[in-house]
């Protein structure tokens, strides 16, 4: 049975409810989450392996002293509305089933809607979604079937817009061949 944290929801930042979820599990998890928030990185090949010897000798499976992680704490100042990343619009997407690249998909701050009929788009603009958000198992992004006969094809690319940090990032799957895997994101700061 897990421990239930009492958070303000209304008061709490992202790196406030990860902190608060990160000391409330085992010291692997602390050591993952405390290096990703200090670097703001993808964690490394090193830092992961690093995590896994913690995790073998906190499972009593190596032979391994079990390191001191000490619980989390968020400075003074640290934890801001500001650091809210919030999805506002998703556009200009090319080379992702038959989406037209000229539609605009919009993000009420409280709660979005994909509905519309059969093969009108929500699991294309669903698996971008979850492409970039980097959930565990994201499905692959297809690319435009139609799109086929050009020389090469558009790889699967987007346009996002972030609230709060005040940022704009385009999306583009590098490896557009049939299904494709790889993704990268590059951000460029835009004032509003």
């Amino acid at each position: 049975m897990t421990d239930e944290l009492a958070v303000n929801l209304g008061e709490a930042t992202p790196r406030r409810l990860l902190v608060d979820w990160a000391n409330s599990q085992d010291a692997w998890v602390r050591q993952l989450a405390a290096e990703t928030i200090l670097s703001r990185q993808v964690p490394t090949a090193d830092l992961l392996d690093s995590v896994y010897e913690t995790f073998l000798a906190e499972k009593g499976l190596s032979a391994a002293d079990i390191p001191s992680v000490p619980k989390l704490e968020v400075q003074e100042g640290e934890a801001t509305a500001d650091e809210t990343l919030e999805l506002t619009s998703l556009s200009s997407v090319q080379g992702v089933n038959a989406l037209a690249g000229d539609q605009r998909l919009e993000f009420d701050p409280s709660l979005t809607i994909l509905f519309g009929q059969n093969g009108s788009g929500k699991t294309g603009y669903s698996r971008i979604i979850k492409r970039i958000s980097a959930v565990r198992s994201p499905e692959d992004i297809l690319t435009n079937a139609h799109a086929v006969h050009l020389d090469p094809p558009p790889p699967p690319s987007a346009d996002l817009t972030y609230r709060a940090l005040r940022l704009s990032a385009g999306w583009v799957v590098h490896a557009a061949v049939g299904r494709c895997r790889v993704t990268a994101m590059w951000i460029m700061m835009r004032l509003r």
